[in-house]
């Protein structure tokens, strides 16, 4: 059984922000019969989405076809525990590993105008 997770990839996610997602993306007492069964063997697959309307429609998709998620908060889907493969239909969202390795490039800089406040600007 895999946990998959898909997460919206133009959110900041420093080590806080991600320390406290895993919070969130936990499975809690409510689930406990999935927790027990999955726990036997965890597995977890992250993936990074490109657009919110992209996460609306794996919601649909989901819906449809009866699988079990709940939403973190408005950044990303959770999947419950579940024999399904969802790789081919998450085939070309980056995996947290690929998301890793172009941070650089997808990194939004904060630069301070004139007067010192931020802006965000990106490469």
């Amino acid at each position: 059984m895999t946990l998959w997770v898909v997460l919206l990839e133009d959110v900041d996610y420093n080590a806080e922000f991600i320390f406290n997602l895993g919070k969130k993306i936990s499975l809690n007492n409510e689930h406990y019969n999935l927790f027990k069964e999955w726990s036997s063997n965890p597995k977890t697959d992250t993936r990074m989405m490109y657009s919110l309307d992209f996460l609306y429609g794996l919601e649909t998709f989901l819906i449809k076809n009866g699988v079990l998620f709940d939403w973190i908060d408005d950044i990303g889907i959770r999947i419950l525990p579940t024999k399904i493969d969802f790789s081919a239909i998450l085939d070309d969202c980056l995996s947290m590993n690929e998301f890793a390795e172009h941070r650089n490039y997808m990194f939004i800089h904060e630069k301070k105008d004139e007067d010192g406040n931020s802006q965000k600007t990106g490469n």
